[in-house]
């Protein structure tokens, strides 16, 4: 057994691992979670693996969302994984490179968890109205899963209070709606056309409108990161050139998104979306890159390529080439191939 990192998002199985790991683990396997126990729990299981190690016997510790803990918290975690004292399973639901000192994370293997699929989710849901003895109609069904954006825990917690809510009745959409507010509005449809007029008004310097699309997609479970994504291509495609600093603030939105979450990313969207609706607007790098792709692919000229062995040298390789600094910052050459020029 290894020590590892499980990076997923919320509701995909990390923790439902440790359920397993206590089943077959050959040794003894403690849970600490680092949002409730502190560095004295840590290193009290640290000791207690230490002393089992003499004796030949392992110990697990399953840390779950280790992202909690702050760099020196964490460095007291290395030797220990490094001598063998204990076998860590961390968990976290942000990116190990950005949240785990690289010390400790060279010490493990990060095995990735993806978002549950509908069909997976189905599955679980199937399962879980078993056991509960619930009555859902099939678009009830399909509206949960759609309402759990791939996690499993928000699945079986809506559940639970579908089951408190409605014991002994056949569970209508309506009943649903009631309960949790619009769960069924927003189609694979509505997601299309909901973008495009996010966009749409973005491109037509509208940051009102703008605002509205984008606000009404969240409401309506639409994934932050989505919206953050399209905005970063919209930087480059409709403002470009007319402001470069509109991809830098799409890209930092991006990543606020990221470290933020739902739902106070909300703001950094909004104010990445104004920017872009009031930001001049130019095509010209979008234009420019269709262009280009419409054209064969020809040989790069002679005194471009880099003589890095003598005959590439005696076969013309970097001759009549100049260097722009030796010549004041700027030489007036054509770089393009010959058939282009």
């Amino acid at each position: 057994m290894f020590s590892s990192i499980l990076y997923g998002p919320p509701g995909s199985g990390k923790t439902s691992v440790f359920s397993l790991l206590k089943r077959y683990f050959n040794g003894e396997v403690v849970y600490l979670s680092s949002t409730v126990h502190g560095v004295s729990e840590i290193k009290n299981v640290l000791k207690r693996g230490e002393q089992l190690r003499k004796y030949g016997k392992k110990l697990l510790l399953f840390l779950d969302e280790i992202h909690r803990l702050n760099k020196n918290q964490q460095m007291v975690l290395v030797s220990h994984v490094e001598r063998g004292d204990i076998v860590l399973v961390a968990t976290t639901t942000e990116n190990p490179s950005f949240v785990i000192v690289p010390a400790l994370l060279s010490r493990c293997r990060i095995l990735y968890f993806k978002k549950l699929s509908d069909e997976d989710l189905m599955k679980i849901l199937k399962k879980a109205t078993e056991v509960l003895n619930i009555d859902l109609e099939e678009s009830v069904e399909k509206a949960i899963v759609r309402h759990s954006e791939g996690d499993a825990r928000k699945l079986l917690n809506t559940l639970e209070i579908v089951h408190q809510a409605f014991k002994n009745k056949r569970v209508t959409l309506e009943d649903l709606e009631t309960l949790l507010g619009n769960v069924s509005g927003y189609t694979k449809e509505s997601h299309y056309d909901f973008a495009s007029a996010f966009i749409k008004s973005m491109r037509g310097s509208d940051p009102n409108a703008a605002v509205y699309y984008l606000v009404k997609m969240i409401e309506m479970g639409e994934d932050p990161r989505f919206i953050a994504r399209r905005m970063i291509i919209f930087a480059s495609e409709d403002v470009g050139l007319a402001d470069p600093n509109a991809l830098h603030i799409a890209v930092s939105t991006s990543i606020a998104v990221e470290h933020v979450g739902l739902p106070e990313c909300l703001m950094n969207l909004v104010e990445c979306a104004v920017y872009l609706s009031l930001a001049p607007k130019s095509n010209s790098v979008y234009l420019a890159m269709k262009k280009v792709q419409e054209l064969p692919v020809e040989d790069v000229p002679l005194f471009l390529r880099n003589p890095v062995t003598e005959e590439m040298k005696k076969r013309g390789y970097g001759e009549g080439y100049l260097y722009p600094h030796d010549f004041g910052g700027f030489v007036k050459t054509n770089y393009l191939p010959e058939k282009l020029k």
